[in-house]
């Protein structure tokens, strides 16, 4: 149990770091591209007073097949702890703080070592991860031209450029590889709202969120908390 509890535990680390990439179906890979510029989402928080935490916030991955799941991250605001659930399995839990609108996760182990801490920001109905915010700027109307950026932390390069003709390409470059030598898939879009509805390879593909003009695949929505099967 313990080690079937460990990997699970790993698991989920893993995931909140790479739910960008899953979002753009791309396979993390072992390498060491340099980085884009660094950027930060700390200056994209708000000053709130009284932020409502939801119960519940799922991330659906199962539109990419049979073989994904359903990612949760659970409050209890009463007792300012959270869950973490992959699928029904629990799998990190701990405290949370909150900063303005910042939700800050710490999991612990039953020895109370710290596993891992998780940064969100809270908008509306939406929790974004912070680590998946993308370098530029993301305009208004509903197709725009812009482009945005990030290399994963397998040293992934991944560029979203937006045409203003409602298409879009993704490129992604692996370390040690020029541009040119990256893979391109092409896509259509459509912004509503804070969404960017889109297409890649001809599938229909999760949307992107637009927080604060910065674009973020990696999200959960707020959602009515099932009974989970504990087994």
């Amino acid at each position: 149990m313990k080690q079937k509890k460990k990997l699970t535990i790993v698991l989920v680390i893993v995931i909140a770091a790479v739910i960008a990439a899953i979002a753009a179906v791309v396979l993390i890979r072992k390498n060491t591209h340099a980085p884009a510029p660094e950027q930060t989402a700390a200056d994209l928080i708000r000053d709130t007073a009284d932020l409502a935490v939801a119960e519940a916030y799922c991330c659906d991955l199962t539109v990419y097949g049979d073989d994904n799941t359903k990612l949760w991250v659970c409050f209890d605001e009463e007792k300012q702890e959270f869950v973490n659930r992959v699928g029904d399995e629990p799998a990190l839990q701990g405290v949370y703080t909150l900063n303005g609108n910042e939700i800050i996760t710490t999991a612990s182990d039953e020895d109370g070592n710290e596993l891992a801490s998780i940064r969100y920001i809270l908008d509306d109905r939406y929790l974004l991860i912070e680590d998946g915010m993308y370098s530029g700027d993301i305009p208004e109307g509903e197709t725009f031209d812009a482009s945005a950026e990030k290399t994963d932390s397998s040293g992934m390069l991944i560029r979203y450029t937006f045409q203003k003709d409602g298409t879009y390409t993704c490129l992604e470059v692996p370390a040690g590889k020029s541009e040119k030598e990256g893979t391109v898939m092409e896509g259509t879009y459509k912004k509503n709202g804070n969404l960017i509805e889109r297409t890649l390879s001809g599938n229909e593909m999760i949307p992107f969120y637009v927080y604060a003009g910065h674009l973020f695949p990696s999200y959960y929505v707020e959602t009515e908390a099932p009974e989970f099967d504990e087994k």
